[in-house]
């Protein structure tokens, strides 16, 4: 084998080892472009509900009392307590927003549940858990409510 055709191997061979690397690193940054809008794209929706998940009636009771909370699909609601000032109708509507810094990527979403009252003030709750039946709800002054379907 003489210089010039060694050096020709060599040259092709670090040809060859060049492109392998760019194809590596090409295929790298398109994987982790897949895995990260996969990623993002699942769990977009993952920590919002819809209005279908509040129909029903809820209950919240204990030894003292049992409060009432029937929600409908047209947005409409009916709420009997045993405190009777407190017994009403009218409309619900469920809202998130957004906190953080880096909007839904990194950050959380607060929910609530705002009633309007025909007799009587709104009142925004936040949905602190709605999973398997359960509707944890609190108030700006640190009541919460415990409702059971």
């Amino acid at each position: 084998m003489t210089l010039t055709s060694s050096r020709a191997c060599l040259r092709s061979t670090k040809r060859t080892s060049s492109f392998v690397a760019r194809l590596t690193a090409t295929l790298a940054a398109v994987l982790c472009c897949a895995i990260t809008a996969t990623v993002f794209t699942a769990c977009e929706k993952d920590d919002e509900f819809e209005t279908t998940d509040f129909v029903g009636t809820w209950t919240d009771s204990n030894d003292l009392y049992t409060d009432v909370l029937t929600m409908n699909e047209d947005g409409t609601f009916r709420f009997r307590s045993h405190i009777p000032m407190y017994n009403d109708a009218g409309n619900y509507r469920y809202e998130f927003k957004v906190v953080g810094f880096f909007a839904d990527y990194h950050a959380g979403k607060e929910h609530y549940l705002t009633f309007n009252f025909n007799n009587k003030e709104a009142q925004t709750l936040h949905i602190d858990k709605l999973d398997g039946g359960k509707l944890d709800l609190s108030d700006r002054y640190g009541n919460i409510f415990h409702f059971r379907k």
